[in-house]
């Protein structure tokens, strides 16, 4: 098993192919921590401010233009470019279409007017106007939107990322069918050997692309972050987001995500609830290639696998919201394995789940790998006899 497993992986990592993605890879993540500077360096309209023309009676009103220009917004007698007036206590903007531009120029100018107000009133007065006190019983009250898409984002790609794995398994025994290795290989190892050998260098596979793939985004973003705390990138993404921070740098971005040590937690058992339903249907795709005997019978199979995939990950976003996880087909789905690879991780990032359901959920996948490995392993065996 020793032997086989060495020669495995040294033919699925130490080939050329490899070796190229994996540097495409690094240059993908290095275009996108780096993309205000390459559009600096090409002179391109990334890093370009958006240019905004305000009559000068208004722009005497403007308290906050430091704000403006962090926003990546810089005034100008430009006529072709937005216009800000005001007639009769209505601002009145032109030439803008962007939902997201407008958003931000409606907050700068809210911002603006706010803190014209605390120049001209009683502050204690004005706090007391702006607050009320509220307390929620029994209810979630931290919940950070973006934060949570920032963590579904990162679990989907993922999900996504190993889905181009379930299928290496499934290739190299057509392959070594149709080559005729299954026979040299039988004789010196058992099947049972060789199937364990192939779910585990499946599972290695990719738990090798997922900590290869932090480890490079994590180490070119620390240097980015280095450099210059990543102030032109979060300039450039404000562009077209819009997010309000106060500082511009990958630090005060952190704190707009406010990750805590229960967040590391619930990627964990998300990560988890992904890699066992991505090892169930791993398992199925191995034994029925065993019963395959062409490259072609075998892109028919996995095919509907793909399918399958894809529609759970829809039926998962479209179920994304608090009350549809929590009720009805959500909560459900949340212990049915496979689905539950994508919905019960949802489910930890919008409500609060009870561990009794989390350790049901986890059993139930379990107990279905255990009798797809009881009733469904003599078709693997069958499948390989055949070719001795």
């Amino acid at each position: 098993m020793k032997t086989l497993l060495k020669f495995a992986f040294k033919r699925r990592f130490l080939n050329k192919m490899t070796i190229i993605l994996q540097v495409l890879f690094i240059l993908i993540v290095c275009t996108v921590f780096y993309m205000d500077k390459i559009s600096e360096f090409f002179n391109l309209d990334f890093h370009q401010p958006i240019e905004i023309k305000i009559e000068n009676t208004l722009r005497k009103e403007i308290k906050n233009e430091d704000e403006w220009k962090s926003q990546g917004f810089v005034f100008t007698n430009n006529s072709d470019s937005i216009e800000i007036s005001k007639v009769d206590n209505v601002y009145q903007i032109c030439n803008v279409q962007e939902l997201s531009i407008q958003q931000r120029i409606y907050d700068l100018l809210l911002r603006n007017h706010k803190r014209s107000l605390e120049n001209e009133n009683n502050l204690d007065w004005l706090e007391k106007y702006n607050t009320i006190h509220v307390e929620f019983i029994d209810s979630k009250l931290d919940e950070n939107t973006f934060k949570q898409q920032i963590i579904i984002l990162f679990l989907t790609s993922i999900y996504f990322m190993m889905l181009n794995f379930i299928a290496v398994n499934s290739n190299e025994i057509i392959m070594e069918k149709t080559s005729h290795m299954i026979p040299i290989i039988l004789s010196s190892v058992k099947i049972r050997i060789h199937f364990l050998t192939k779910l585990i260098i499946g599972f290695c596979s990719v738990l090798f692309q997922i900590i290869s793939s932090i480890g490079i985004v994590g180490l070119i973003g620390f240097l980015r972050y280095k450099l210059d705390q990543g102030q032109g990138l979060i300039r450039l993404i404000l562009k077209f987001l819009p997010i309000q921070i106060d500082d511009f740098n990958i630090t005060e971005l952190f704190k707009l995500l406010d990750f805590k040590t229960s967040d590391f937690y619930l990627v964990l058992l998300g990560l988890l609830f992904i890699l066992l339903g991505i090892f169930l249907i791993q398992i199925c795709i191995l034994i029925l290639s065993s019963k395959v005997k062409t490259m072609e019978e075998a892109a028919s199979i996995q095919g509907p696998f793909y399918l399958i995939l894809l529609i759970i990950y829809y039926l998962a976003l479209s179920l994304n919201t608090t009350h549809a996880l929590s009720s009805g087909l959500g909560y459900i789905l949340s212990f049915v394995p496979i689905f539950s690879m994508l919905i019960m991780p949802m489910r930890l990032l919008t409500s609060h789940v009870m561990p009794i359901e989390l350790v049901v959920s986890i059993l139930f996948t379990i107990a279905l790998i255990s009798l797809i490995f009881i009733v469904l392993y003599p078709q693997y065996e069958s499948g390989l006899k055949n070719e001795r």
